[in-house]
């Protein structure tokens, strides 16, 4: 099974598969193949994802038929890179499983098409509309995905009908072309069954394959370890093997297996992890969209954190020159092809290294010429901060303390499982801003210099001093309240 993507984390599960934003849900039952007709319209006019909801981004997918490239109109809401595998892996009609359309609409027989009793629900509509009508029971298209740049996203309709809108124009370049299923042809055209081939004289018998009983162990692989994914990777390989040609050819699976084999070491042990004091591994990953660090225990976290994301975006880049289809199990493998070689790399960039955090002294040196300001505006920055906090569990916005225009979020993350800490510099005041753009900025936690960019050192006493006034001012407030 394929995983789901992080972007589809919320969504509500049926079955075990994620419920697409632009299925029709009703009545507690999710009506997956049936389109809710109202948030596709929202999804198209907003740009945002047929499956998590979440707005497109740099680069998107159009789901395409034959006679949709010929009108030049994809009917369907776009999705993202990341959400289209797992797509493409689960909807019976873009995997193939089925080869013919329904010949009856899906609410028909299915409990989120009963009406309900509250009358001021829009109970879906039973009635097919006119698509369905015109594909009823017919055999299945060919289907495509075609990847484009947001920026050539554009809504069209029909010349004479000014407003109504029909789809997604596909007459923009397109970036890539993927094969998600081909058409179901005519039995007269489907290619005849191989002949059982007969064994030689050398051939050995095949032992048959032992049923598994109940209570027997079964292994379901982990799609969020290397091992797992590599196993996972390896099954569909061969599942799609078997699909094109009806067997295991054995020279074909030799060469499978080899390509398999090799992305393992058996000659060398890993290394256990391990937290060695002061140190730290700093992964700093960049694009046109962020600027991101995170600190790893060790090398090998970091790089599979990295890797992670090259698997998460691996349609940018799979099916290019020397680049498979599919990102590889090894996490440096993957991580090298999806980057390329430092020389060629464009708006997408990295650096890993190791460094010591447990002193006080700056990583990145002060600009030559900087005058950030003195004691007395610090002192009345600092002494005007405000705090910004959430007017409720409804709220959409983060807890903040903004000084000097900088504003630092800290919260409880739910999805990460910890404290979450981050700073934004967008809005911080030009008197902090140096002349090349950038803001001396400097981050501990406890006594510990986790980041720190173009600050001078000061003494240890005088920072422990300060600290030590603020936590003793801190649990006075709490006292006071009665926290």
């Amino acid at each position: 099974m394929h995983p789901i993507p992080q972007r589809c984390a919320r969504r509500p599960l049926s079955g075990g598969l994620v419920v697409p934003y632009v299925s029709v849900i009703h009545g507690g039952h999710a009506a997956f193949g049936s389109l809710d007709a109202e948030r596709a319209r929202t999804a198209l006019l907003q740009g945002l994802c047929q499956i998590c909801g979440d707005r497109l981004e740099e680069r998107c997918f159009l789901i395409v038929r034959p006679a949709d490239a010929v009108r030049g109109i994809s009917p369907e809401p776009a999705l993202h890179p990341e959400c289209l595998p797992y797509t493409a892996a689960h909807c019976p009609m873009l995997n193939g499983t089925v080869t013919h359309y329904r010949s009856r609409a899906v609410l028909a027989g299915h409990p989120a098409g009963r009406s309900c009793t509250d009358p001021a629900c829009p109970c879906p509509s039973r009635t097919p509309d006119q698509g369905h009508t015109s594909r009823s029971g017919a055999r299945a298209d060919q289907y495509e995905a075609w990847m484009i740049h947001t920026r050539n996203y554009r809504l069209t309709g029909p010349n004479d009908r000014p407003g109504v809108i029909e789809g997604i124009s596909t007459d923009v370049p397109i970036l890539r072309k993927r094969l998600l299923r081909k058409a179901t042809l005519p039995p007269e055209q489907e290619p005849a069954a191989r002949p059982a081939r007969r064994p030689g004289r050398h051939a050995r018998p095949v032992a048959p394959r032992p049923a598994i009983c109940e209570g027997d162990p079964v292994i379901a692989p982990d799609p969020l370890t290397p091992e797992g994914a590599a196993v996972i990777d390896l099954h569909e390989q061969l599942k799609d093997l078997e699909t094109r040609t009806g067997e295991w050819p054995g020279g074909d699976v030799v060469d499978l297996l080899g390509a398999w084999l090799a992305e393992f070491d058996f000659a060398r042990e890993p290394a256990p992890a391990q937290w060695v004091a002061g140190s730290v591994w700093v992964l700093r990953r960049q694009d046109r969209h962020e600027d991101q660090v995170t600190l790893w225990a060790d090398e090998t976290s970091a790089l599979a954190s990295l890797a992670r994301h090259a698997r998460a975006n691996w349609d940018n880049v799979g099916g290019g020159d020397g680049i498979p289809d599919s990102p590889p199990a090894s996490d440096r493998r993957a991580v090298d092809l999806y980057y390329g070689p430092k020389d060629e790399r464009g708006d997408e960039d990295y650096w890993l290294y190791a460094d010591d955090i447990g002193r006080l002294a700056s990583t990145v040196p002060a600009p030559d010429g900087l005058h950030f300001p003195d004691g007395t505006f610090c002192d009345r920055a600092n002494s005007k901060a405000l705090f910004h906090p959430m007017t409720g569990p409804d709220d959409e916005g983060l807890p903040a303390i903004e000084t000097g225009g900088v504003l630092v979020f800290a919260y409880l993350d739910p999805e990460m499982q910890a404290v979450r800490v981050s700073v934004d510099l967008d809005t911080a005041d030009e008197q902090v801003v140096c002349a090349d753009g950038t803001i001396p900025l400097h981050v501990e936690v406890g006594s510990a210099t986790v980041f720190s960019a173009g600050a001078r050192p000061v003494p240890t006493q005088s920072r422990r001093d300060r600290m030590r006034r603020l936590i003793h001012r801190v649990r006075q407030t709490r006292w006071w309240r009665g926290d």
